[in-house]
């Protein structure tokens, strides 16, 4: 269920349950970060959703970068490495 025929979670319960249907993500070593970012994503008021977010996504993505290992299908890329250059 949504809120106003939206796509963003109606209730906090829905939230934390899409939140933790990544258990990869939620139990590995950036597992707060994502929690964090996912939250901030999923509660955005903004217009873009999630515009208000880029904090706690660079975190994640800062975290994703010192864990290679846990992320090798997006961690080695070009363009993955490039925008952590750009901040």
């Amino acid at each position: 269920m949504t809120a106003h025929g939206s796509d963003r979670p109606a209730s906090e319960d829905e939230v934390q349950g899409l939140i933790n249907s990544q258990v990869d993500l939620v139990n590995g070593k950036c597992g707060d970060a994502f929690k964090s970012a996912s939250a901030c994503f999923f509660r955005s008021t903004d217009q873009i959703q999630g515009a208000d977010c880029q904090g706690a996504f660079k975190v994640l993505r800062d975290c994703m970068l010192q864990n290679p290992a846990e992320f090798p299908e997006i961690a080695g890329t070009t363009a993955f490495q490039a925008q952590s250059e750009h901040d």
